[in-house]
């Protein structure tokens, strides 16, 4: 607020000097009545700032209401047909699958007849412990990837990187890149839509298509360094989930390790006799005849027979089985026609020791089979009411009915869906208990006491004499009854509570029909709404749709409930905006009026001053020809 004794004061003009008046008081006292009006002024702008802000706070507590109750997205949505169409699942064998319900389900008996297979999500694992303590490659994640420990040991490129393609997607690393930093980074890769995790539980790291089912899929290619790939640190080797494997044996053992066919000169076109030899003897039986089988076929072989003629039987019989031999490093390999979970080569000596533990060949007699790069996404499979459903996850959604399928079964999983009034009622509770709050908190600004023409807001001068203390309670006593008998906000409130008394959604009842009325005048509840819920329960049970119609219907000319408040907050609110417009332009004019104002206050400080000057002039012309005179009469 202006005030003339920090505006206008004399501290930089010289006043008083010879008349020895308080020039400043004295001004001061002279503009009182137009400092009083300006002041009057400023309490009126300041009463309509607090109404301004006070309609701002009754706009936010109905908008509240408004968001949680009568918008669709709410999370206490009255709109929502959720709230009133609730199901409960009772499922047989929960160990199975759970049920759940969305408002689309439809009450009955149903039957799972089985769950054949759960879905999966593609992924690739490390094939073992992969640091080199075995136990883990870091104690934390922050480390940089020059410094994890492991077994395989991490090597860059020439300019310090490693790089590879997940799902055709590249990925960059440098030596001082974390492994979190790393793991963040693929994570985050919408198009390589996978998860990389490191487990200090495994010691390993997976990689997992967020996408579950049969189409998913997980692609690993290395570029550079040995992230990946044969030999590489982190133990996965190159490919695709939708590969497979054939299945695969080679040598092993002390005739391998040794190098004896290799320090013999033993190649494809020696004879196995020369082996036999190499071996000192230990290839043939004491009659000189070698006899195995592979995949069920029999082969035998005597002395004479080359290394490539054995090669060659194998590969033309219908063991389904290729057979190598590498000179250079003295080592038996065999590999399977069929790739896939079902390739296998299952081999059983019978004369000599070309297989088995300590054989020559340096293969154990047994079946290895073959495999899939890393697991492959699946379907989930299973029927429901005798029809086949595929999904590609364990968790759908079908006719309102949602399933999260847990584990295989070959028996029946019965469950049944019924209606839960319950919930709905608890819906309904919460939101008229919403509605009596809010109700309340406005009718208390209607009602409240207004003790502002005694209290009016404090001008600056006045604030300096008090406390904060004192300064706070006085506005407390200020700012009452802004909205006291607000006709708005009274018609707002009446226009409410008359929804529950008039024909709602085209079923011709009102809320008294379902147990839903306004208190005893004599009760607590004197001015709220109160709920009978036996009798809604009841109506529910007897035709929930008629309720649901008196809460949600959009008939026109005769709206449910929440349409009715919809419509009267819509209003109210719209009134609201418009009021605060209007009281931010009466604010603006009494700014633009107080301007003026102290724009005249100033000029007549200043006019006042230069008078007071005036006088301070002529009593030193005076006192200096009284010194004059004084000092001719003294000589």
């Amino acid at each position: 607020m202006s005030d003339v004794n920090s505006i206008y004061s004399s501290s930089s003009r010289i006043t008083g000097l010879y008349s020895q008046l308080d020039t400043d008081k004295m001004v001061k006292d002279m503009l009182k009545i137009e400092q009083g009006k300006i002041d009057s002024k400023d309490q009126t702008k300041t009463r309509q700032e607090w109404y301004y802000d006070k309609l701002g706070s009754v706009r936010d507590i109905v908008e509240e209401f408004k968001s949680a109750y009568l918008t669709s997205t709410g999370d206490k949505s009255m709109v929502s047909s959720d709230t009133y169409k609730c199901y409960t699942a009772d499922v047989g064998d929960a160990t199975a699958v759970s049920i759940t319900t969305t408002s689309g389900a439809l009450t009955g008996s149903y039957t799972i007849n089985s769950i054949t297979q759960l879905a999966k999500n593609a992924g690739v694992s490390s094939s073992s412990k992969i640091s080199a303590d075995g136990t883990s490659i870091s104690t934390s994640n922050t480390t940089a990837l020059d410094q994890l420990s492991f077994a395989n040991k991490l090597t860059f490129d020439a300019s310090g990187k490693i790089s590879f393609k997940i799902n055709d997607v590249s990925f960059t690393f440098g030596k001082d890149t974390t492994l979190q930093n790393m793991i963040n980074t693929v994570n985050a890769n919408e198009d390589a839509g996978v998860t990389m995790k490191y487990s200090r539980l495994t010691d390993g790291f997976t990689i997992t298509a967020d996408k579950g089912g049969a189409d998913s899929s997980v692609a690993i290619k290395n570029i550079s360094g040995n992230a990946f790939g044969s030999n590489s640190a982190f133990g996965i080797a190159e490919g695709t989930t939708d590969d497979a494997y054939a299945a695969r044996v080679s040598s092993s053992g002390s005739f391998v390790d040794s190098g004896v066919f290799v320090t013999a000169g033993i190649t494809q076109n020696s004879k196995l006799g020369d082996m036999d030899l190499a071996a000192s003897g230990a290839l043939f039986n004491g009659e000189g005849s070698l006899g195995f089988t592979i995949n069920g076929e029999s082969f035998s072989f005597d002395s004479n027979a080359t290394i490539e003629d054995v090669m060659y039987a194998v590969y033309s019989s219908d063991a389904g089985v290729r057979m190598s031999f590498d000179g250079s490093t003295g080592v038996f390999s065999l590999k399977s026609v069929e790739t896939g979970e079902d390739a296998e080569i299952t081999i059983t000596n019978e004369r000599g020791n070309a297989f088995g533990a300590a054989s020559v060949f340096g293969i154990d007699v047994g079946t290895v089979s073959g495999s899939n790069y890393g697991e492959m996404g699946q379907d989930a499979v299973c029927s429901i009411e005798g029809v086949a459903v595929t999904r590609d996850s364990n968790d759908f959604t079908i006719d309102g009915i949602s399933y999260t399928l847990k584990q295989t079964t070959s028996e029946a999983v019965d469950f049944s869906i019924t209606r839960d009034f319950t919930a709905t009622i608890d819906s309904i509770k919460t939101f008229v208990d919403a509605y009596n709050d809010m109700t309340e908190k406005l009718k208390g600004l209607l009602n409240e006491k207004d003790y502002s023409d005694d209290y009016k807001p404090l001008t600056a001068e006045q604030e300096d004499d008090m406390s904060e203390t004192q300064i706070e309670k006085w506005n407390e006593k200020a700012k009452s009854g802004l909205m006291r008998k607000n006709g708005d906000l009274k018609s707002f409130l009446a226009n409410l509570q008359d929804s529950f008394f008039t024909s709602l959604g085209g079923t011709g009842k009102m809320m008294a029909s379902i147990g839903i009325t306004e208190g005893s005048r004599y009760s607590d509840d004197k001015g709220k709404i109160v709920i009978n819920e036996d009798r809604l329960k009841a109506a529910l049970e007897e035709n929930p749709e008629t309720v649901i119609s008196m809460f949600t219907g959009a008939k026109s000319g005769s709206k449910g409930l929440i349409y009715k408040f919809t419509d009267n907050v819509n209003t109210y609110l719209d009134i609201t905006e418009e009021d605060e417009k209007a009281t931010a332009k009466k604010v603006d004019k009494l700014d633009e009026k107080i301007d003026e104002m102290e724009d005249d206050l100033k000029d007549m400080a200043e006019r006042y001053y230069k008078k007071f000057s005036v006088m301070e002039q002529s009593l030193a012309k005076l006192n200096s020809m009284t010194g004059m005179l004084s000092s001719l009469l003294s000589s």
